[in-house]
């Protein structure tokens, strides 16, 4: 009976070989991802026309993820910041949270009036 155990043990290994990755090969990109949006901060400068920026603070899961693309789009007086990530796949990564502090200057004309800015999930109201 030992003698099959052995020979189990022995395939096992031999297959457990045989997925090695090649570590020298360049890591491929991932597929994108939000930033873990965790605090907004509404900037606004004493200039004429005003100035308005937003700082983001978050997170970033893992030491192959990073910032990847920021966008902004308007609709009235709601203002939309897409931050998205990309992480590299097939590669090995430190697990740790990275913080991100990011200040996006908000695009176009601010009349007096109340405002919404959006950064992925998390929202913040403004007034001019």
């Amino acid at each position: 009976m030992s003698k099959y155990v052995i020979l189990i043990v022995i395939a096992l290994a031999f297959t457990a070989c045989g997925n090695t990755v090649d570590h020298d090969a360049p890591a491929s990109p991932g597929e994108p991802g939000l930033l873990q949006v965790d605090h907004i901060e509404v900037q606004i400068a004493e200039s004429f026309p005003p100035q308005v920026r937003v700082q983001v603070s978050g997170t970033l899961p893992d030491g192959c993820t990073s910032l990847s693309e920021i966008r902004q789009e308007r609709e009235d007086t709601t203002i939309t910041v897409t931050m998205t990530t990309r992480r590299l796949t097939d590669a090995m990564c430190i697990q740790v949270i990275e913080p991100v502090v990011e200040t996006i200057q908000l695009q176009g004309d601010f009349p007096p009036g109340e405002y919404i800015v959006r950064v992925n999930d998390v929202e913040q109201p403004f007034r001019i």
